[in-house]
């Protein structure tokens, strides 16, 4: 009687052998249909699922219901998104590590330059915080967006770009969003382009220099005393006498007043005989080589009005205006026509 213990172990050992032994069948590998990518499109109505090997890509393609897609690694081959995609990280990390020497080791390309390409940054509530994108529609600068907490990332407020031409553009700068006007430090950029720190307190009188460290171009003397101002404030020490005072002191045209007769209350705008002789338009005979062809004059609340002396035998002054008009009484005929009024204007 046969032992059934001894016949199942040696039926097992005996596939174990064979299994060992035995040498893969190329024949007996299944294959899957293949083609080229002209005859993989032109198959008609392909059933949802079917694999096919396409020999012109050397890659497997599946059909999905968008169309044949590859199934090929990104490793060895280029390849498609064809919706979004997630990597979950759990928690470790995603390197990327190469030896090459090149400044595209690692490349974000955009094909329409229309579009934006970067990368942005979301946080646990998949609100986007921050985003480094290449440049506005058409343009190549590198702007960095951290303004916000936004489910659309076009809502990021810009903080910083990097610009072509090698320029820096603070987005926010003189939005009132910096408030701390006592600043521990400041930052500097030196003639080779280096940035430095700077102390504030390394300033000395940046912000309340006065008159008298405010150097010349050139020194002059502007006074005529023989010696040079070599700043401001010298200048304005000596000029000042002469402005105010001489420089704002003139007379106006002469004018003839008809004392023919006697008689009171009698008035002339003296502001607007000087007007009628200086204002633009009025009639100059003659003028030098160069000079404006008009004359500037004052408006009559820009003056003061003086009468210095008059002939007590013909006038009697009686009221000057503000604004130039002058009362005065012909108390007396004069025999000659020597009988005088000074009058002065002093600007205000």
């Amino acid at each position: 009687m046969l032992n059934i213990k001894t016949i199942i172990i040696t039926i097992g050992v005996a596939l174990q052998c064979t299994i060992a032994t035995a040498q893969l069948d190329a024949n007996a590998l299944v294959g899957l249909s293949s083609g080229t990518t002209t005859e993989m499109n032109g198959i008609t109505t392909p059933n949802i699922g079917s694999l096919l090997f396409n020999t012109t890509d050397d890659a497997m393609y599946i059909f999905t219901a968008g169309g044949w897609v590859t199934l090929s690694s990104i490793y060895n081959s280029d390849g498609q998104f064809l919706s979004d995609r997630t990597i979950d990280m759990n928690a470790n990390q995603f390197n990327l590590e190469t030896d090459a020497d090149s400044k595209s080791t690692l490349t974000l390309r955009r094909t329409n330059n229309a579009n934006e390409t970067g990368i942005a940054f979301r946080n646990s509530g998949n609100a986007y915080d921050a985003a480094i994108v290449m440049g506005t529609p058409n343009s190549g600068s590198l702007d960095f967006y951290s303004v916000g907490n936004a489910t659309d990332i076009n809502s990021l407020g810009k903080t910083l770009a990097m610009e072509e031409d090698g320029q820096l553009e603070f987005s926010q700068y003189g939005a009132g969003t910096f408030d701390d006007a006592s600043p521990a430090r400041l930052i500097g950029v030196q003639a080779d382009g280096d940035v430095v720190e700077i102390n504030p307190s390394s300033f000395t009188n940046t912000d309340d220099q006065t008159a008298a460290e405010v150097n010349l171009v050139t020194n002059v003397d502007s006074n005529g005393d023989t010696t040079d101002e070599t700043n401001l404030e010298a200048v304005v020490q000596a000029i000042t006498p002469i402005t105010s005072k001489a420089g704002r002191v003139f007379y106006p045209p002469s004018i003839a007043i008809d004392a023919s007769t006697t008689g009171t209350g009698r008035i002339i705008n003296l502001y607007q005989e000087y007007v009628n002789q200086f204002a633009p338009g009025a009639g100059i005979t003659s003028r030098s080589t160069g000079a404006p062809s008009t004359i500037p004059v004052y408006a009559s609340n820009e003056l003061y009005y003086y009468v210095t002396a008059f002939d007590p035998a013909v006038f009697t002054i009686t009221n000057i205006s503000n604004t130039g008009v002058m009362t005065y009484n012909v108390v007396g005929v004069p025999s000659t026509y020597n009988s005088l009024i000074n009058v002065v204007f002093v600007v205000q």
